[in-house]
């Protein structure tokens, strides 16, 4: 089956169904919502906090105003693990701007206590709460409308991950993070002028 529509805003709604409930489908090269920056900032976010891969630390904390130059700073005086519990003592002598030590600080004591939340259960109010910390970081309209569709990627549950928390919010990420590399690999694979290759507009094949 296949989906024509007038606007994007269109095809990234049932894309976002598609994903939500697993179902195959491919769209035409361009505009998907897994290759979008912020499904990355999303998605790096959610394994940082989880202590998936602390290198994504660096992603979220560039968006929310970290310089490259200051991460370097944090890195050396605090290794790789940025988003490990830091008192301000330890800050004290790191070259950061007020901006940056600002959301440094907000950031790892929001994950601190998100973490606690997600132990208890409360996934859908941590993935809330995470979207509002980014939305906070920026002030493209688009950007923010991406993040609303990213974050309601991750809302539905996945089986047979049970009832913790931790272990939920950590399975909703391995997926999409596979689905999106997947999505990469097979986009990578493509011959201009092939058959895959389509029109802006055209959306999803679902089957």
């Amino acid at each position: 089956m296949g989906v024509l529509a007038r606007t994007n805003k269109r095809l990234d709604d049932m894309e976002v169904q598609c994903l939500k409930h697993r179902v195959p489908y491919t769209r035409s090269e361009g505009g998907s919502v897994l290759k979008s920056h912020e499904m990355a900032v999303f998605l790096a976010a959610l394994s940082a906090l989880l202590g998936m891969d602390a290198r994504d630390g660096d992603v979220l904390l560039a968006w929310c105003g970290v310089g490259e130059d200051e991460l370097k700073a944090l890195h050396a005086a605090h290794g790789a693990d940025l988003l490990q519990p830091k008192s301000k003592a330890a800050l004290a002598g790191v070259d950061l701007s007020p901006n940056a030590r600002k959301a440094y600080a907000q950031v790892q004591r929001r994950f601190e206590e998100w973490g606690q939340l997600l132990a208890a259960g409360a996934v859908a109010y941590v993935l809330d709460k995470l979207l509002g910390l980014l939305i906070e970081h920026t002030d493209d309209k688009r950007s923010v409308a991406a993040l609303e569709i990213v974050c309601e990627v991750f809302s539905k549950p996945v089986g047979g991950a049970g009832d913790d928390g931790t272990v939920q919010m950590r399975a909703r990420a391995a997926h999409q993070g596979h689905v999106r590399a997947a999505g990469q690999g097979q986009e990578a694979r493509r011959q201009p002028g092939g058959a895959a290759d389509g029109p802006r507009r055209q959306g999803p094949g679902v089957g």
